[in-house]
């Protein structure tokens, strides 16, 4: 019964765990920096250029960029996050488009901050996540910051997230 119940109580507290980090969220950047330009990479629906562009000052901006793979993530496109901006209240401080954060399609020195969110995992070609970062490291300008925030496939935040399974599908 417990490994059956497993994954029903890992969601559980997962969602307890990111829905109060949620409302911690903070980028440090973002303090020190005045009418910031943000590249959120691979931004999907928006759940995290959206939670930084409330945190944005008047003057800063949020460009957000995605392949907009609908067979990738379900609700993954371009309409969605742009509906989603607009619903959150921060559609006049943002703009979303097509890119590849492979090839980012931006002038280099274009941002004081690049955020990756759940983004180099899903680069699966052998050279995938070091092209992506050596195009962040382009677009950045001089003594900007790079965020990146990713699952560890054996965390144990992971773990608690999908119970068993992360151990019986795992590649």
């Amino acid at each position: 019964i417990f490994l059956f119940l497993w994954p029903g109580i890992g969601f559980t507290i997962m969602n307890i765990l990111l829905t109060r980090s949620d409302s911690d969220f903070e980028m440090e950047a973002l303090k020190k920096l005045s009418s910031a330009k943000v590249l959120d990479v691979g931004c999907g629906t928006g759940r995290t250029a959206i939670k930084i562009a409330k945190r944005l000052d008047n003057c800063a901006f949020l460009t957000g960029m995605d392949i907009y793979n609908k067979a990738a993530i379900k609700g993954n496109a371009l309409e969605t996050v742009q509906k989603n901006a607009l619903l959150e209240g921060v559609a006049e401080k943002t703009h979303f488009q097509y890119g590849s954060a492979i090839a980012i399609p931006f002038e280099d020195n274009s941002f004081d901050i690049v955020n990756f969110s759940s983004v180099l995992h899903e680069l699966h070609m052998e050279e995938g996540p070091k092209k992506a970062l050596q195009e962040a490291y382009r677009v950045l300008k001089p003594g900007g910051y790079l965020y990146i925030e990713e699952w560890n496939r054996s965390s144990w935040q992971l773990v608690m997230y999908s119970g068993v399974f992360c151990f019986v599908f795992k590649k």
